[in-house]
């Protein structure tokens, strides 16, 4: 709306679906091609993202939020249970070949990540949203699977991945790190865990809001990271030389030893086999948690309705339970908990999405993240 009117007050009300009219709005303001420096001709979304024009931004915004009313908020509509007031999904075990979820009537899992989309997800009254989500954990599987031990030393001593990562390939102090410099390095490690050459690692690094680099400079960094990252580099040239051989099947192993076969010579890449055994071994320590906490919440929930009862003898109220989970988009589980026990809870769901990992990954710490809201946002 916010958008709409800025765009209104300036040019009545043109048809913000209309490419023509918003060429026209564009043209009217001044807005240039940042490539040629002419006029623009096109109203191309990677053309008009690298533009700092205040029109353009509103446009880009309403773009975005009107593909989110029209993609999701309205089709939402229809998959709500008339019952229960809510939306059931339908999860499927093997959605994905390297063993991660899948969901669809609605795709729950591939909703807008904005705040203002997600903060329409709420708790119910008396209730609170548990989210809790695993740490770094595909990084942190790498390092097991790699036997990185400058990785695995980073993880160990609960130091912040990122900066450790700047300060290691920069050569600088780990205290003098700044903020600019560590999301810089978030790009480097997300590009190159699962071997990003250095053309696609500069388009990947450009894209992520960071100044723009060349293909030398992009190739300088690579080279930088694996020198200080070598098991991950000996892992990656390990998987390439299998991907040469001439074999007809190739195989990747999770740490939990969910198998991947690779028939067919098309479908074989090495990213592809550097990331099914960290994605699928992500997948099955996240499966396993939410078995366990299935498994505690029932206990959990059975005894906080015997003392709901117990407290309310005379009349014993509807079933009103401790616990459920809500949701799981990948490595992150969401529950509803009692108000009054969300903060008690909190540790002990940690404590069991944690306990899958330890059985797999001794080497490697894993971590959960978690906090107790009132929406999903």
């Amino acid at each position: 709306v916010k958008d709409n009117r800025i765009v209104y007050e300036l040019f009545g009300e043109p048809n913000l679906n209309s490419v023509q009219d918003v060429l026209n709005i564009l043209q009217r303001s001044g807005v240039r091609n940042p490539e040629t420096g002419e006029l623009l001709d096109s109203t191309d979304k990677k053309l008009l993202s690298q533009s700092d024009h205040p029109i353009v931004k509103a446009l880009l915004s309403y773009r975005n939020n009107f593909k989110i009313h029209s993609t999701y908020t309205e089709s939402l509509r229809q998959f709500v249970n008339p019952f229960t007031q809510r939306i059931h999904s339908t999860f499927n075990q093997i959605g994905a070949p390297t063993g991660r979820f899948s969901s669809t009537s609605p795709n729950i899992q591939n909703l807008p990540r904005t705040s203002e989309f997600r903060k329409l997800f709420r708790a119910s009254k008396g209730y609170k949203l548990i989210v809790a989500d695993y740490s770094q954990i595909e990084v942190r599987v790498s390092a097991c699977i790699s036997k990185d031990q400058e990785l695995i030393s980073i993880f160990r001593n609960k130091q912040d991945l990122y900066k450790s990562v700047a300060s290691k390939i920069y050569e600088i102090p780990y205290d003098e790190v700044t903020k600019e410099v560590r999301q810089r390095c978030k790009a480097v490690v997300l590009g190159f865990q699962y071997g990003m050459g250095a053309k696609k690692f500069k388009t990947y690094f450009n894209g992520f809001g960071q100044e723009e680099i060349d293909v030398e400079q992009s190739e300088e960094i690579r080279k930088a990271f694996f020198s200080k990252f070598q098991g991950l580099e000996q892992w990656h040239n390990r998987v390439k030389n299998a991907t040469r051989s001439n074999a007809r099947v190739f195989k990747t192993f999770s740490l939990y030893g969910r198998r991947r076969l690779f028939t067919d010579r098309q479908s074989l890449s090495f990213s592809a086999m550097v990331n099914s055994p960290v994605q699928g071994t992500s997948a099955d320590i996240t499966k396993y948690a939410l078995i366990y906490l299935h498994q505690y919440l029932s206990v959990i929930n059975r005894l906080y309705q015997d003392a709901v009862n117990q407290h309310k003898k005379d009349a014993p109220l509807p079933l009103r339970k401790a616990a459920i989970i809500v949701n799981c988009v990948h490595d992150e589980v969401i529950l509803e908990v009692a108000e009054e026990l969300a903060e008690s809870l909190r540790p002990l769901i940690n404590w069991l999405m944690e306990f899958p990992a330890i059985e797999v990954m001794k080497d490697v710490p894993v971590t959960v993240e978690s906090s107790v809201v009132d929406s999903w946002a």
